[in-house]
C-alpha cells in the first residue's frame, strides 16, 4: 500500500513540476506575442481606416472599402453599395474571403483562402465577434478589408488545424478580406 501511495505521489509531483515549467515558457512567449499584436492595433492608419465597435461593445474593428476580387463573380456586382439590405445575425451570407495575420518578422500567414474561387456560405451568428459586425454592417457587393483585435477573434485561445499543429496563435490581430456576394434571409437549420 505504501508504495503504491509513494509511486502515486511521485508521479503527481512529476506531473505538477511539468505543468508549471511548461507554462511559464508559453507566458513569456504569449506576453510578447500578445504586446505585437495589440501595436498593430493602436498603429493603424486612422486616416486611411474606418473604426466600428462591436456588436457586443467588447472592442473596436478597423475596416477600408477595396477592389480586391477581379473574377467572374465580381464582374457583376458592383464594389459599391448596391442595395440597403445588410444582414441581421440569424441570416445566412454567401461571399468570398481571404483570413491572415503577421508575424513578428512582417510575413504574411493565410489560414483561409479561397484562392480557387470558391464562394463560403455561413450564418452571420457563428462568426468570430469581429466577422459577425463587419457582415451586419456590409452591403451585397461590399468589399472590405477588415482588422480584428484579438479580443473579438480567437481571444485567448489558439486555433488548431486537423494535425493537431497551431494555425493561428492566441492573441492574434485577425486580417480579412471579404466581399459580401449575397445575403440569404434568416433560414432555420440551415447550419445548425
Amino acid at each position: 500500500m505504501n508504495k503504491k501511495l509513494f509511486a502515486l505521489i511521485a508521479i503527481f509531483c512529476s506531473l505538477a513540476f511539468f505543468i508549471s515549467c511548461s507554462t511559464d515558457n508559453e507566458i513569456v512567449i504569449d506576453e510578447e506575442w500578445k504586446a505585437y499584436n495589440e501595436k498593430q492595433i493602436t498603429d493603424i492608419d486612422k486616416s486611411v481606416y474606418q473604426s466600428r465597435e462591436s456588436e457586443s461593445k467588447n472592442g473596436t474593428i478597423y475596416f477600408k472599402y477595396i477592389d480586391d476580387y477581379d473574377s467572374e463573380i465580381t464582374k457583376t456586382a458592383s464594389t459599391k453599395i448596391t442595395d440597403t439590405e445588410t444582414p441581421y445575425f440569424t441570416d445566412s451570407v454567401a461571399y468570398r474571403c481571404e483570413g491572415s495575420f503577421l508575424w513578428q518578422d512582417g510575413t504574411k500567414s493565410v489560414f483561409q483562402s479561397d484562392n480557387n474561387g470558391s464562394v463560403l456560405r455561413g450564418r452571420v451568428s457563428g462568426y468570430i465577434d469581429g466577422m459577425r459586425t463587419m457582415l451586419q454592417h456590409m452591403h451585397k457587393g461590399d468589399q472590405v478589408e477588415v482588422i480584428i483585435p484579438y479580443q473579438l477573434g480567437y481571444g485567448t485561445t489558439a486555433q488548431y488545424d486537423s494535425n493537431g499543429y497551431v494555425k493561428i496563435p492566441a492573441y492574434t490581430t485577425l486580417r480579412f478580406k471579404i466581399y459580401l456576394i449575397d445575403i440569404i434571409p434568416d433560414n432555420p437549420g440551415e447550419f445548425d
